[in-house]
Protein backbone atom coordinates (compact mmCIF):
# COMPACT_ATOMS: atom_id res chain seq x y z
CA UNK A 1 0.00 0.00 0.00
CA UNK A 2 2.80 2.72 0.72
CA UNK A 3 4.25 1.48 -2.27
CA UNK A 4 1.31 2.46 -4.71
CA UNK A 5 1.10 5.78 -2.61
CA UNK A 6 4.86 6.54 -3.28
CA UNK A 7 4.74 5.62 -6.85
CA UNK A 8 1.21 7.76 -7.37
CA UNK A 9 2.74 10.69 -5.65
CA UNK A 10 5.89 10.25 -7.74
CA UNK A 11 4.50 9.49 -10.98
CA UNK A 12 1.09 10.85 -11.32
CA UNK A 13 1.07 11.28 -15.23
CA UNK A 14 2.22 7.68 -15.76
CA UNK A 15 0.31 4.83 -16.09
CA UNK A 16 1.68 1.00 -16.59
CA UNK A 17 -0.34 -1.56 -18.31
CA UNK A 18 0.11 -4.98 -18.32
CA UNK A 19 -1.54 -6.86 -20.76
CA UNK A 20 -1.46 -10.50 -21.08
CA UNK A 21 1.90 -10.22 -19.44
CA UNK A 22 3.55 -7.78 -21.31
CA UNK A 23 3.89 -4.46 -19.55
CA UNK A 24 3.80 -0.86 -21.49
CA UNK A 25 4.51 2.62 -20.08
CA UNK A 26 2.99 5.67 -21.37
CA UNK A 27 1.92 9.43 -20.19
CA UNK A 28 -0.73 11.61 -21.28
CA UNK A 29 1.39 13.16 -23.57
CA UNK A 30 1.78 10.06 -25.57
CA UNK A 31 0.36 10.28 -29.14
CA UNK A 32 -2.49 7.73 -29.18
CA UNK A 33 -2.17 7.45 -32.35
CA UNK A 34 1.26 5.93 -31.67
CA UNK A 35 0.68 3.58 -28.78
CA UNK A 36 -0.17 0.37 -29.07
CA UNK A 37 -3.91 -0.43 -29.53
CA UNK A 38 -4.56 -2.31 -25.96
CA UNK A 39 -2.72 1.10 -24.46
CA UNK A 40 -4.74 3.03 -26.50
CA UNK A 41 -8.21 1.68 -25.32
CA UNK A 42 -7.00 1.34 -21.93
CA UNK A 43 -6.18 5.60 -22.15
CA UNK A 44 -9.90 5.86 -23.93
CA UNK A 45 -10.92 3.58 -20.93
CA UNK A 46 -8.87 5.84 -17.88
CA UNK A 47 -10.29 9.16 -19.63
CA UNK A 48 -13.97 7.70 -19.20
CA UNK A 49 -13.76 7.31 -15.66
CA UNK A 50 -13.44 3.96 -14.78
CA UNK A 51 -10.69 1.39 -15.95
CA UNK A 52 -10.99 -2.75 -16.18
CA UNK A 53 -9.42 -5.57 -18.13
CA UNK A 54 -12.17 -6.65 -20.23
CA UNK A 55 -14.27 -9.55 -19.14
CA UNK A 56 -13.82 -11.49 -21.88
CA UNK A 57 -10.63 -11.56 -23.98
CA UNK A 58 -12.40 -10.70 -27.18
CA UNK A 59 -13.36 -7.45 -25.55
CA UNK A 60 -11.14 -4.36 -25.84
CA UNK A 61 -10.55 -2.53 -22.72
CA UNK A 62 -12.78 0.54 -23.42
CA UNK A 63 -16.13 -2.29 -24.02
CA UNK A 64 -16.19 -2.66 -20.15
CA UNK A 65 -15.67 0.71 -18.89
CA UNK A 66 -19.43 1.13 -17.49
CA UNK A 67 -19.92 -1.28 -14.77
CA UNK A 68 -23.30 -0.18 -13.13
CA UNK A 69 -26.36 0.96 -14.45
CA UNK A 70 -28.69 3.68 -14.27
CA UNK A 71 -31.05 1.63 -12.15
CA UNK A 72 -29.03 0.79 -9.63
CA UNK A 73 -27.47 4.45 -9.11
CA UNK A 74 -31.00 5.18 -8.45
CA UNK A 75 -31.66 2.65 -6.26
CA UNK A 76 -28.30 3.49 -4.14
CA UNK A 77 -29.61 7.22 -4.20
CA UNK A 78 -33.01 5.95 -2.44
CA UNK A 79 -30.55 4.27 0.58
CA UNK A 80 -28.15 7.22 0.22
CA UNK A 81 -31.17 9.68 1.27
CA UNK A 82 -32.30 6.95 3.39
CA UNK A 83 -29.83 6.11 5.50
CA UNK A 84 -26.28 7.58 4.42
CA UNK A 85 -27.74 11.27 4.17
CA UNK A 86 -27.84 11.61 8.10
CA UNK A 87 -24.36 11.54 8.65
CA UNK A 88 -22.73 12.69 5.14
CA UNK A 89 -23.41 15.20 2.66
CA UNK A 90 -22.56 14.68 -1.07
CA UNK A 91 -19.86 16.73 -1.12
CA UNK A 92 -17.99 13.54 1.20
CA UNK A 93 -18.13 11.53 -1.62
CA UNK A 94 -17.14 13.84 -4.59
CA UNK A 95 -14.78 16.51 -2.80
CA UNK A 96 -11.05 16.11 -4.37
CA UNK A 97 -9.54 14.64 -1.24
CA UNK A 98 -12.33 11.68 -1.31
CA UNK A 99 -11.16 11.48 -5.09
CA UNK A 100 -7.77 11.69 -4.72
CA UNK A 101 -8.25 9.02 -1.46
CA UNK A 102 -9.54 6.70 -3.87
CA UNK A 103 -7.81 7.24 -7.19
CA UNK A 104 -6.33 4.22 -8.59
CA UNK A 105 -8.10 2.00 -5.23
CA UNK A 106 -9.91 -1.18 -6.65
CA UNK A 107 -14.07 -0.90 -6.67
CA UNK A 108 -14.01 -4.00 -4.44
CA UNK A 109 -11.69 -2.48 -1.66
CA UNK A 110 -14.14 0.69 -2.00
CA UNK A 111 -17.25 -1.99 -1.32
CA UNK A 112 -15.54 -3.91 0.82
CA UNK A 113 -14.52 -0.47 3.04
CA UNK A 114 -18.29 0.49 2.81
CA UNK A 115 -20.03 -2.07 3.78
CA UNK A 116 -17.78 -3.38 6.71
CA UNK A 117 -17.79 -0.06 8.19
CA UNK A 118 -21.12 1.39 7.43
CA UNK A 119 -23.51 2.75 8.72
CA UNK A 120 -21.49 4.06 11.49
CA UNK A 121 -23.23 3.25 14.66
CA UNK A 122 -24.14 -0.21 12.91
CA UNK A 123 -21.79 -1.23 10.70
CA UNK A 124 -22.85 -4.18 7.94
CA UNK A 125 -26.27 -4.38 8.56
CA UNK A 126 -27.73 -3.20 5.35
CA UNK A 127 -28.27 -5.92 2.68
CA UNK A 128 -25.71 -5.92 0.42
CA UNK A 129 -27.75 -4.94 -2.70
CA UNK A 130 -28.00 -1.86 -0.20
CA UNK A 131 -24.22 -1.52 -0.31
CA UNK A 132 -24.02 -2.35 -4.41
CA UNK A 133 -26.06 0.19 -5.10
CA UNK A 134 -24.62 2.55 -2.75
CA UNK A 135 -21.58 2.02 -4.31
CA UNK A 136 -23.17 3.03 -7.86
CA UNK A 137 -24.76 6.60 -6.68
CA UNK A 138 -21.44 7.42 -5.61
CA UNK A 139 -19.57 6.59 -8.83
CA UNK A 140 -22.74 8.55 -10.66
CA UNK A 141 -22.02 11.11 -8.22
CA UNK A 142 -18.30 11.37 -10.01
CA UNK A 143 -19.01 11.35 -13.09
CA UNK A 144 -18.02 7.34 -13.98
CA UNK A 145 -19.85 5.89 -16.58
CA UNK A 146 -22.38 3.89 -16.44
CA UNK A 147 -23.30 0.83 -18.79
CA UNK A 148 -25.06 -2.25 -19.59
CA UNK A 149 -24.71 -4.83 -16.72
CA UNK A 150 -25.14 -4.64 -13.69
CA UNK A 151 -22.39 -4.09 -10.64
CA UNK A 152 -22.84 -7.51 -8.40
CA UNK A 153 -19.19 -6.94 -6.19
CA UNK A 154 -17.95 -10.33 -6.63
CA UNK A 155 -14.80 -9.94 -5.32
CA UNK A 156 -12.75 -11.17 -8.77
CA UNK A 157 -14.56 -8.64 -11.24
CA UNK A 158 -14.60 -6.13 -8.64
CA UNK A 159 -11.33 -6.50 -7.82
CA UNK A 160 -9.70 -5.98 -11.55
CA UNK A 161 -11.96 -2.58 -11.60
CA UNK A 162 -9.69 0.75 -10.57
CA UNK A 163 -11.31 4.06 -9.34
CA UNK A 164 -9.96 6.37 -11.95
CA UNK A 165 -12.06 9.95 -11.28
CA UNK A 166 -12.19 12.42 -14.36
CA UNK A 167 -11.16 15.53 -13.68
CA UNK A 168 -13.66 18.28 -12.57
CA UNK A 169 -14.79 20.60 -15.73
CA UNK A 170 -15.38 24.10 -14.58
Amino acid sequence: MISSILLRALFPCTVVVAVFGAATAFSPATSLATAPSAVSSYAQAVRSGVHTPSRRASDSWADSVGVYTAAQAERGKAVYTAVCAECHELEDFTHEDFRFDWNGVSLYEFFENIRTTMPDENPGTLAREQYVDVVTYVLKLNELPEGPEEFTADSASASAVLLSFPPRGK
